[in-house]
C-alpha cells in the first residue's frame, strides 16, 4: 500500500499529477491562429474539466486498490480468527457471549449464529459455576490477564475441560477470552495419579507384609529369650547360668531392634540412638542387681545407619555393657557406666562405653581374647569395617569408629543431641 499523507498534501500530489498528465495530451492538439482568444478560454475550461476526470480516475483507482487490499487482510484475519487452534471469544460482563470463532463454537458444540448473546455459563458443568461467576468477576476487577479450568456441558458430546485466559477491554465492558482444550492432559494427568496411587495401596502392602514379618521375628526371638530364661533356672551352676544369660542379652538386642523396625515408618534406615538406647536400657534392668549403685548415663545424639550395621551396634553395645557390669563393679562397688554416640563432622559415628569401675586387666589383648564376648567385640567391629580402641584408666574405655553406608565419601554436620537422648537413665525393675 503506498504510504498515507496528509489531505492538503495528497491533493496537491494529485493535482500536480493530473496536470502532467493533461499537458503530455495536449501538446498534439493545439488551436488556430484566427481561433486564439476563443480558443484558450474553451481550451482553459477543457483543461479544467479533464483534470478534474482524472483526478476522479486517479482516486477511484487507488480506492479500488486500497479496497483489494482491505479484502485480503480481512481474509486473512479471518482465517487466522476462526481457524485457530483456540476459541477466541469476547463476553460482556454479565458473561454473555458478543463474538466467538469457529473453534469457539464447535468447543461448544452450537453453531455460532445460534451463540450471540447466550450466557457462556450455560454451558458451564453446574459444580463450576460458582467457580466461573467469581473468575468473570475477578477479570473484570483486574487490569491483567486472569485464568481458570472449567468443564463445559456440550449438546450431545462429551464434556470438555478447558482453561480460560481473558483479560478486560480498553473501556471495560467486554473481555477478550482464549479458550484452550485441555482435556487430553487432564485424562493423562488422571492415569498417572491413578497408577501412582496402585503403586502407593502396593507399597503400603509391602510395609504391612515387613512390619508383620519383624513383629514375628521379635516375637520368635523373645520365644528364645524366654526359654533360655527358664533353662537358667534349672541348672544352679553360676557358670552356666552366666552363659544363658549372656545368650539371652545377645538375642534380646536382636528382638529389640526388630521391634524398633516394626514401630519405625522407615525399614531401610534406623535411628541409631533411639535403638541403642532402648538395648541399653532393657539390659540394665535385667542384669545390674543395684540400680542405685551402678547408674547409666546416656550421650547420644542422632545418627541414622542401615540395617545391617544397627544389628552388629546392638551385639557390641551387649557385649561391651555385659561384661561391664559383670566385672567392673565387684562387691557392691558404686559407680556409673556411660554410653556415648556422636557422628562427627565427616560423616562418621564414634560409639563409646566407659565406666569408673575396677578397670580392664593390665594384660588384656582383644586379638587373642580367650572369652566369647570379647571375640564378638573385635569381630563385630570387623564387620562394620570400623576401629576399637582402648582407652587408659581409670575404669574401662572402649570406642568404636566406623562410616555408615549412606555417608560413605561424603561430609555431614555434626548433629544436635535429639529430645530425651542425653542423661542419667537408671532403668526401673520390671
Amino acid at each position: 500500500m503506498k504510504e498515507k499523507q496528509d489531505p492538503p498534501v495528497y491533493a496537491a500530489a494529485l493535482r500536480r499529477r493530473a496536470e502532467s498528465r493533461l499537458s503530455e495530451k495536449q501538446k498534439s492538439q493545439r488551436p488556430a491562429a484566427g481561433d486564439q482568444p476563443k480558443a484558450e478560454e474553451t481550451a482553459r475550461l477543457v483543461h479544467e474539466l479533464q483534470v478534474h476526470q482524472i483526478e476522479l480516475e486517479m482516486q477511484n483507482e487507488e480506492l479500488m486498490q486500497a479496497r483489494a487490499t482491505a479484502i485480503e487482510l480481512l481474509a486473512r484475519y479471518t482465517d487466522l480468527y476462526d481457524f485457530a487452534p483456540a476459541g477466541y471469544l469476547t463476553l460482556d460482563r454479565e458473561g454473555a457471549i458478543r463474538q466467538v470463532n469457529l473453534t469457539g463454537a464447535q468447543m461448544l458444540g452450537v453453531e455460532r449464529s445460534r451463540l450471540a448473546n447466550r450466557c457462556f455459563g450455560l454451558f458451564v458443568v453446574e459444580s463450576d459455576r460458582r467457580v466461573f461467576s467469581d473468575y468473570l468477576q475477578k477479570v473484570f476487577a483486574s487490569h491483567t490477564s486472569e485464568s481458570c479450568e472449567l468443564t463445559l456441558l456440550r449438546e450431545g458430546l462429551q464434556p470438555l475441560v478447558v482453561r480460560i485466559e481473558a483479560v478486560r477491554s480498553a473501556d471495560g465492558q467486554e473481555c477478550r477470552s482464549v479458550v484452550l482444550d485441555i482435556t487430553e492432559r487432564k485424562q493423562a494427568e488422571a492415569k498417572i495419579r491413578a497408577a501412582l496411587q496402585e503403586k502407593t495401596a502396593l507399597l503400603g502392602e509391602k510395609e504391612a507384609l515387613l512390619k508383620e514379618v519383624h513383629h514375628r521375628v521379635k516375637n520368635n526371638l523373645q520365644v528364645i529369650s524366654s526359654l533360655l530364661s527358664l533353662e537358667a533356672r534349672r541348672h544352679l551352676e553360676p557358670a552356666t547360668q552366666s552363659v544363658l544369660k549372656e545368650m539371652q542379652g545377645r538375642i534380646r538386642s536382636m528382638a529389640v531392634l526388630h521391634e524398633t523396625l516394626y514401630r519405625a515408618k522407615n525399614f531401610a534406615r534406623v535411628d541409631l540412638a533411639g535403638y541403642l538406647r532402648e538395648v541399653a536400657v532393657k539390659l540394665f534392668r535385667a542384669q545390674n542387681a543395684d540400680p542405685a549403685a551402678v547408674r547409666l548415663v546416656l550421650e547420644l545424639t542422632t545418627a541414622e545407619v542401615e540395617l545391617d550395621q544397627a544389628m552388629p551396634c546392638g551385639l557390641l553395645l551387649n557385649e561391651l555393657l555385659t561384661n561391664t557390669l559383670k566385672h567392673g563393679f565387684p562387691d557392691g562397688r558404686h559407680g556409673e557406666v556411660r554410653l556415648g554416640l556422636q557422628q562427627t563432622a565427616d560423616g562418621r559415628v564414634h560409639l563409646q562405653v566407659s565406666d569408673d569401675g575396677v578397670g580392664l586387666s593390665a594384660d588384656l589383648d582383644l586379638k587373642n581374647a580367650q572369652t566369647l564376648g570379647l571375640q564378638l567385640v573385635t569381630d563385630l567391629t570387623k564387620q562394620l569395617r570400623g576401629t576399637l580402641e582402648i582407652g587408659p584408666g581409670p575404669g574401662a574405655s572402649f570406642s568404636i569408629v566406623f562410616t555408615p553406608k549412606a555417608a560413605a565419601g561424603t561430609t555431614s554436620p555434626l548433629q544436635p543431641a535429639g529430645p530425651g537422648t542425653t542423661g542419667a537413665a537408671t532403668p526401673s525393675p520390671g
